[in-house]
């Protein structure tokens, strides 16, 4: 029989948050961002890095509202793998949690957009008369959705993990 991981044990708390929990936040943010990205750039062929009708213009609401809520969702995702492999929290800890993710969402969430600000301010300055079609735009949009769900949420299930 296989024997239940003790809650101390990092490595079941890295192998939960890598290798299932992240897999499905990626599915995740992909279908949700790809379809919305779809939808927004669909049949344009005049797609630039910055401005309004550039990719900025859907990447940085984006980098704000993703790290954001994968973080929350996340680090509640840790707690709840937590309490399932011990008896339980201590009430001062389980009203606490949603104010440490909030705060550490916001944090993410601010790095994330400064992260996607200068990457498309400098990838301008590198190919400033780039233009990208559509479907380049949504493959654009669904790589940063990964790397970002990959970075902040399985950081964000070790957090609440170990809170």
């Amino acid at each position: 029989m296989s024997e239940t991981p003790s809650p101390t044990d990092t490595h079941s708390y890295l192998n939960f948050g890598w290798a299932r929990a992240i897999l499905q936040e990626c599915i995740i943010v992909v279908a949700i961002n790809g379809i919305i990205a779809w939808f927004v750039f669909r049949g344009r062929h005049d797609i630039v890095w910055l401005g309004w009708s550039g990719i900025f213009s859907f990447l940085f609401p984006m980098s704000l509202m993703l790290p954001f809520f994968t973080t929350f969702f996340g680090y509640m995702i840790g707690i709840g793998h937590r309490k399932l492999q011990t008896t339980g929290l201590l009430t001062a800890q389980a009203g606490k949690w949603w104010w440490r993710a909030t705060a550490i969402g916001v944090l993410h969430a601010l790095i994330a957009a400064l992260l996607t600000y200068t990457t498309l301010f400098s990838a301008n300055k590198l190919w400033p008369q780039v233009q990208f079609n559509g479907l380049q735009a949504v493959a654009i949009v669904c790589v940063v959705s990964i790397i970002f769900a990959s970075i902040f949420h399985s950081r964000s299930i070790l957090k609440g993990m170990t809170a």
